[in-house]
């Protein structure tokens, strides 16, 4: 083996000894080739030869000018740099900007800069905040979902990192902030117009035009339907261009598309229609009429929806034996309204929905599940429900918006009232911050049953004696600083473990044994979570200070050191715990080590973790002040992968339904939505605001859990 490697290693000296002369034979091998092409090219027919387009002599964008990937290109001829003109001034950059899927991306720095606003850079969530004014834009690298303030934007073109500079399509974030967006096909040139250039030009009467009537619109930006249209017929137009020389949009946002009547029942109607492409969008109008709808000029709408995110409405109050028509138009903060909604004769492509008896139990596109009847309840109110979308059953949550009235409450789909425990006046001070209730199956209150009457005696409280399930499922409820405490349906507590460090949660366990978390104002000498018996008994105790009595979490304090907010138990048999004080879980094995620690950078103040089926996380990030979301976390690459945002605040609860949508709690709203981000179920407090943060984390709702179909 020996000799023949230093047999092989001597044959490649050899030939490494011999390449200068092959090389020489190669170069001049090379340039008779290159003579001959010469000369053929010169005297080959020019119409056999492969022909690149022409630029085209329009000012449209790369949409029509940038060769598709099947074009023929010549590597030693590349396509001329792209210039980006502010106010008619060469933006200086030291990463060229580039074209990708039709869209211009330029280094964020710069354009801000150059725009005149300010811009924060978060290294752990990869993402941009802007400021200009009054208008602050998110982007994070790698995602297509931006928000201009709340609102998310869908880009056709996510921001992402070229050399070191964060690079963001060009139209989107000079138009969010007011400026002017053009392009020259032919020049290959971007000229951005800035606010103050633009008010200028209007106060002097001159500005020029961004865009043609029926022109597409320029690059770098969002989607067609994201208010970058300048189409300029009648009732239509909401974009860069429409009208010369303004930083606004003239024209009224585009009618409102795809209404249609979902659900109608007891004199009750969803509607749902797409999502406004108005960049100024601030909410709409919903209209009903006995008779059709094609222009809602002089016409009172039935409301007033001030919410830019909502895609349906709940109508209430229909009398069930007359057909009535809907129509919705979009409300623009500069634009203002589009009251010509006759686009079309089918629910499908028209601002008008066909005309429906809300009758009992009339379906229009799905029938609803049979619901619970309960009891409606005037600080309620259901804004949207998709029985064709929504996981079918009633809701369980507690609800502390009366301070003299805290309780939990189960509510079928239309906001009715099916059951609900009023917390007696002695406990009313234990209910703040985050009262939590979680569903009991027969099969978990049985196993806690069997065994106290194995073991020959009560709980705490005197758990019920005798054996095999009770007639109706429990409720298992967490009075924070007092305990936890399990009710019959009579509401009558029938076991209970006090202590006033408990915090938010506790969970039942297959054994019997209950987990309870104990963040209550915790020092660093307590436990933080404890496994108790039904008996009372402690058999398992976790503490925060083996592992994370030391920097940074050492002198963390935020009612509490830990303020330890959950704790579930794995299949694997370890305990993921919610560390809410130092933004991260951490995964906890049975001698109480900590396996890992999960979330650093992604969470804020985490809630309610939830393994999924997948092996993913679920749980509610608090991300104040722009919003809090419930988001999906990948163990595997330590990344979020799914979001919801809301403007509520604060949000606790964020659960993954049997059907794939997520059920999650904010102090106001109940939101189920679909993995698409559409609202198939929007249950609210009924007229309820609160006038700070601080009343919204002590009042409102804390948490919520879907119960089956049929509530049981």
């Amino acid at each position: 083996m020996a000799g023949g490697g230093r047999s092989y290693m001597s044959g490649n000296r050899g030939r490494v000894a011999r390449r200068p002369a092959l090389s020489v034979a190669w170069v001049v091998l090379v340039i008779l080739v290159t003579l001959v092409a010469s000369v053929s090219l010169s005297i080959w027919p020019a119409a056999s030869l492969p022909v690149l387009a022409a630029p085209p002599t329009s000012t449209a964008p790369p949409t029509s000018t940038a060769p598709p990937t099947s074009t023929v290109t010549l590597a030693s001829t590349p396509a001329p740099a792209i210039t980006v003109l502010v106010d008619g001034v060469p933006l200086k950059v030291d990463v060229a900007p580039v074209i990708e899927n039709d869209r211009t991306l330029v280094p964020l720095r710069a354009i801000m800069e150059a725009l005149g606003a300010t811009m924060y850079w978060d290294p752990y969530t990869k993402t941009v905040t802007a400021t200009k004014g009054d208008v602050v834009v998110y982007l994070t690298v790698g995602t297509r979902v931006a928000y201009i303030g709340q609102r998310p934007v869908l880009l056709d073109v996510a921001a992402k990192i070229i050399s070191d500079r964060t690079m963001v399509p060009l139209r989107f974030i000079s138009e969010a902030v007011g400026a002017q967006v053009g392009w020259n096909g032919v020049t290959r040139t971007v000229t951005v117009t800035s606010p103050t250039a633009l008010a200028g030009n209007t106060a002097s009467g001159q500005g020029t035009s961004s865009g043609q009537t029926g022109q597409t619109a320029p690059p770098a930006g969002t989607t067609a339907g994201q208010g970058t249209s300048s189409t300029t017929s009648a009732g239509s137009g909401s974009g860069a261009g429409a009208t010369a020389g303004t930083t606004t949009p003239s024209l009224p946002p585009d009618p409102v598309s795809g209404v249609t009547v979902v659900f109608a029942y007891d004199g009750k109607v969803t509607l749902t229609w797409n999502p406004s492409a108005a960049l100024d969008l601030t909410g709409y109008n919903i209209y009903v009429s006995t008779t059709p709808l094609t222009d809602v000029t002089g016409l009172i709408p039935a409301q007033v929806i001030n919410d830019w995110s909502a895609t349906s409405a709940h109508v209430a109050g229909l009398n069930v034996d007359i057909p009535y028509y809907f129509a919705v138009t979009a409300l623009g903060a500069r634009s203002g309204e589009n009251k010509y909604v006759g686009l079309g004769t089918t629910a499908t492509t028209s601002a008008t929905a066909p005309a429906v008896t809300a009758g009992a139990a009339t379906a229009i596109a799905a029938g609803p599940a049979e619901l619970p009847r309960g009891t409606p309840d005037p600080a309620f109110a259901v804004a949207a429900y998709r029985a064709d979308l929504a996981s079918p059953g009633t809701t369980l949550l507690a609800d502390t918006h009366d301070p003299d009235h805290p309780r939990l409450v189960e509510v079928n789909m239309l906001g009715e009232v099916v059951w609900q425990w009023t917390v007696p006046a002695a406990l009313r001070s234990f209910v703040h911050p985050g009262f939590d209730a979680e569903y009991l199956p027969a099969a978990a209150t049985a196993a806690a049953s069997a065994a106290a009457t194995a073991a020959g005696q009560a709980g705490a409280a005197g758990a019920p004696g005798a054996p095999g399930a009770p007639a109706e499922p429990h409720i298992l409820t967490v009075l924070p600083g007092y305990g936890v405490l399990e009710l019959d349906r009579g509401g009558k507590v029938v076991w209970s473990y006090l202590d006033a460090k408990v915090s938010h949660n506790a969970e039942r366990l297959a054994n019997g044994n209950t987990l309870v978390v104990f963040g209550n104002n915790d020092t660093i000498d307590d436990a933080q979570v404890k496994e108790v018996d039904p008996q009372g008994k402690v058999v398992w105790s976790w503490f925060a200070r083996n592992s994370f009595d030391k920097e940074p979490y050492k002198g963390v304090f935020a009612d509490g050191w830990t303020h330890t907010n959950a704790a579930i138990r794995l299949e694997n048999g370890n305990t993921l715990i919610g560390l809410r004080n130092f933004n991260i879980l951490a995964e906890v094995d049975t001698t109480g080590a900590v396996v890992r620690t999960i979330g650093d950078g992604f969470f804020n103040s985490p809630y309610d973790p939830e393994v999924l089926a997948s092996g993913h996380l679920m749980l509610a990030n608090q991300l104040s002040p722009r919003g809090h979301q419930a988001a999906e976390f990948d163990l595997t690459t330590g990344r979020i992968v799914w979001t919801y945002t809301m403007q509520e605040l604060p949000m606790r609860d964020a659960d993954r339904l049997p059907n794939g949508n997520v059920l999650m709690t904010t102090a106001t709203r109940i939101l189920e939505v679909t993995p698409d981000q559409r609202v198939v179920w929007d249950f609210r407090l009924n007229g309820v605001q609160f006038t700070d943060q601080r009343q919204a984390v002590e009042r409102g709702f804390s948490q919520a859990q879907r119960i089956g179909a049929g509530g049981r």
